[in-house]
């Protein structure tokens, strides 16, 4: 591969001149350089991490052609609502150790496809490095959500939410829905309005019972349940028609219906880490096809 090295002074001239080029060196390293680069080039993705601020610069929501804006800073607590002028984002990621609030702005993005909020964060130099620490402050996910209506994947982690808005089955677009590591006990009955839901994941959260309002989500093939509090499993659950994985380790598990086992669907089954006795899972050895643990 050619490469090309030219003076700093030239490169920051070139780079001042030409709409489009893209040079790095000692004279954009800093974050306000790079959003006024990213203004002046009419830059469509921009990824925001490791330089170690608490608050997001104003210059920022200028950038009205962003179409993926990834936020990668531990000390930042706060999206102000002016996150709502950036109108063309199809992409937002935003992680973070800890986030008060979710701006009511939110709403007002509403090309946006993919949305990721994952709190409790720890503060790295690189993406690939991300692990989540625990649970936040936040504790609720404002009803502006529902106007998201082009949403298919949804990410919202670590937090300490109790309840989702009824407006959330107003995404019918969703494919794909993680809630892992929040403080959820049940589910709003407009869940059952995201017929394209293919993946759900419930991991660690404060379900008691079985969120048996799942089984009218026909396309549902995914459901990760682990690290909840449910007892029982109920008869309901045949009526799961394409689920294939179904994850409920590390819960209270005492008693499981028959009709699992009836699941034709069903591929692979995780019960570790459950006070049930393995003689009372022969039942479900009846079903060839899917895998115990």
């Amino acid at each position: 591969m050619a490469s090309l090295e030219i003076a700093e002074e030239e490169a920051k001239l070139l780079s001042n001149s030409i709409n489009g080029l893209f040079l790095k060196g000692d004279f954009n390293k800093d974050l306000s350089s790079i959003i006024s680069d990213a203004k002046r080039h009419k830059s469509e993705i921009l990824h925001i991490s490791g330089f170690d601020i608490s608050k997001l610069p104003e210059e920022l929501w200028s950038l009205t052609e962003l179409k993926e804006l990834d936020i990668f800073e531990g000390l930042v607590n706060e999206i102000p609502e002016d996150i709502g002028n950036l109108t063309n984002l199809e992409n937002l990621t935003i992680r973070v150790k800890n986030l008060s609030y979710i701006p009511k702005a939110i709403g007002k993005l509403t090309k946006l496809k993919s949305l990721n909020i994952s709190c409790a964060s720890q503060i790295v130099k690189k993406l690939s490095d991300y692990k989540p620490l625990g649970k936040a402050t936040l504790s609720e996910l404002p009803s502006e959500i529902g106007n998201l209506k082009n949403l298919e994947y949804f990410e919202l982690c670590c937090t300490s939410i109790k309840t989702l808005p009824k407006e959330i089955g107003n995404l019918i677009n969703l494919t794909y829905l993680d809630l892992s590591s929040n403080s959820i006990k049940s589910l709003p009955e407009e869940l059952v309005n995201l017929k394209k839901l293919k993946s759900i994941f419930l991991k660690g959260n404060e379900f008691e019972s079985f969120p048996i309002i799942l089984r009218q989500l026909k396309n549902l093939e995914f459901l990760e349940l682990s690290n909840n509090k449910i007892e029982i499993i109920p008869h309901e659950v045949i009526s799961f028609k394409r689920l294939s994985y179904l994850n409920l380790s590390s819960n209270k598990i005492t008693s499981i219906h028959k009709s699992l086992s009836k699941v034709e669907s069903l591929k692979s089954l995780s019960l570790e880490d459950n006070p049930l006795k393995r003689e009372s899972l022969k039942f479900l050895y009846s079903n060839k096809n899917l895998q115990v643990t």
